[in-house]
């Protein structure tokens, strides 16, 4: 694996190479769930009103259509 400047100089290099194309995400959130045990006063999920989960695999393939270059994992306890 190259080193971190590598790494971000390359996205670098990708993100002005789509420059073109415009409105391409280039960072995208990836809840895992939304099921969690704690109910804790601060969290922002809204209970009453949960989504389906998609496979991972047909998330992964949306994300990569769309051109997103990062993605950030959350979601769960």
């Amino acid at each position: 694996m190259p080193p971190p400047e590598r790494r971000t100089a390359r996205s670098l290099v990708e993100v002005a190479a789509g420059a073109d194309r415009c409105c391409r995400p280039l960072k995208a959130l990836y809840e895992i769930t939304y099921r969690c045990n704690l109910r804790c006063r601060h969290c922002y999920i809204d209970r009453s009103s949960l989504a389906d989960e998609a496979p991972f695999g047909e998330i992964v393939d949306a994300l990569r259509r769309a051109g997103v270059l990062f993605v950030v994992v959350s979601g769960g306890e």
